[in-house]
């Protein structure tokens, strides 16, 4: 599984800092940083890009590759970002012609910038021995929100699209082409035609003040909320809103959906890193760094997840009062079975008794085994394992939750578990 932060070394032009924010990254669990390059602020003047000194991609892949992640590279040419005009430079935006089309004059701007990232991009791949896994051509492309076709005519410019794939083709980018799309209508995803990419992701960005609803699927997952003082809406109130909680609630929600692929991105424009894990200072917020870590190091020494099969989450379902939904996990190929218990309604500060009937190994189970009940707290989610491999050892259930195990001397296991009130 890939398990990736967002992290953008335009946004911290100080590349002796970079390691330190990748060796916290890597501390939470995550393995991958994805990351966007500006292109408006290495070549604001045709034809003089840099990229040495606190431009330098060199520097940024090494502290990568020091500190064990993978890179996910977001070229552009448009990156959005809550840049001004998506990273296009104001040049750019001055000639006579269709910004983010096929349109040759348009096309010709972007040459000299992408004819020279790619090939720095090229060389940090994996196959080289760098920590470049994927690459990302545009960003966003084929809708956007609140504006019809009929507006934006040239947002699904197939032919557009193909040739910022193809600029990344000939440079020799060989690992898989990844697409951002900002609803799931499936453009560019694999056989969908011209432009198609090798892996097919999407924008989700679940969390609004009043939280009406979660995503419904998330390959590459988006979590905050845009804060606006005219509606009241400080970024105190928003870092509340998607606090270690959201976090348990959001997070488990997308594995119940058996994500893979799962990028964290932050939301906001002037104050960005509201409700971060790492923030712009690189200080922790310990509540939502512990709980991240919690979650990722549990994925780490569990790669039944890889292959289990999500079913129907159930309100109601396996003995639990209707006030609760249960969604399973179901091992293909492994005897381990995940399953994912929230409220029903996601936005419930109330807590919640239930108990579990479950098939195990060992046959029909009702959790607890012991008198009384499990609980759910209000704004909380668990997830519950059945036929946990440790290594060789069967782990007949666990209502903890698994921070992480490993083998001991001989035959003996280390099991770290993580359990709460309730």
């Amino acid at each position: 599984m890939i398990f990736s932060d967002e992290f953008h070394p335009f946004r911290l032009p100080v590349p002796g800092l970079w390691l330190n924010i990748f060796q916290k990254i890597k501390s939470i669990g995550f393995n991958g940083v994805s990351f966007y390059v500006d292109w408006s602020l290495i070549e604001g003047n045709p034809g003089q890009l840099v990229t040495d000194g606190i431009w330098s991609l060199e520097r940024f892949f090494y502290a990568a590759t020091e500190s064990g992640i993978y890179s996910i590279a977001r070229p552009g040419p448009y990156i959005n970002a809550e840049t001004t005009a998506g990273g296009i430079p104001g040049w750019v935006l001055r000639i006579d012609a269709t910004i983010r089309s096929n349109d040759p004059e348009y096309l010709k701007t972007t040459e000299n910038y992408m004819s020279k990232i790619r090939k720095i991009i090229e060389k940090a791949q994996i196959t080289h021995g760098g920590p470049v896994i994927m690459v990302q051509p545009e960003n966003e492309y084929g809708t956007w929100p609140e504006i019809s076709d009929e507006n934006h005519p040239t947002q699904m410019n197939r032919e557009y699209m193909e040739y910022v794939g193809k600029q990344l083709l000939d440079a020799g980018i060989i690992v898989p082409l990844i697409v951002n799309g900002h609803k799931a209508l499936g453009f560019w995803a694999p056989g969908s035609g011209l432009g198609a990419t090798d892996i097919y992701g999407i924008d989700s960005y679940p969390l609004h003040y009043d939280f009406p609803a979660l995503p419904s699927r998330s390959s590459s997952f988006k979590e905050g909320r845009v804060a606006d003082a005219r509606e009241g809406i400080t970024e105190e109130k928003c870092a509340e809103l998607v606090n270690e909680k959201a976090t348990r609630i959001v997070y488990k929600n997308n594995y119940g959906f058996g994500v893979k692929l799962f990028n964290i991105y932050m939301g906001g424009y002037t104050a960005y890193d509201y409700g971060t894990a790492v923030g712009e200072s690189r200080l922790v917020s310990c509540e939502k760094y512990s709980e991240q870590k919690l979650q990722a190091n549990f994925l780490k020494v569990s790669p039944a997840y890889l292959t289990a099969t999500p079913g129907r989450g159930v309100n109601g379902s396996h003995g639990t009062p209707s006030s609760i939904a249960v969604t399973p996990l179901y091992g293909n190929g492994t005897h381990t079975n995940f399953y994912l218990i929230r409220h029903a309604n996601f936005s419930s500060i109330s807590s919640t008794e239930y108990k579990l009937q479950l098939f195990m190994s060992i046959g029909n189970i009702s959790i607890s085994q012991l008198d009384g009940h499990l609980t759910l707290n209000g704004q909380d989610s668990k997830l519950h394992v059945t036929d946990y491999d440790l290594g060789g050892i069967n782990l007949i259930y666990s209502t903890a939750d698994i921070l992480t195990w490993a083998r001991g001397h001989g035959s003996a296991r280390v099991l770290i578990l993580c359990g709460g009130a309730g």
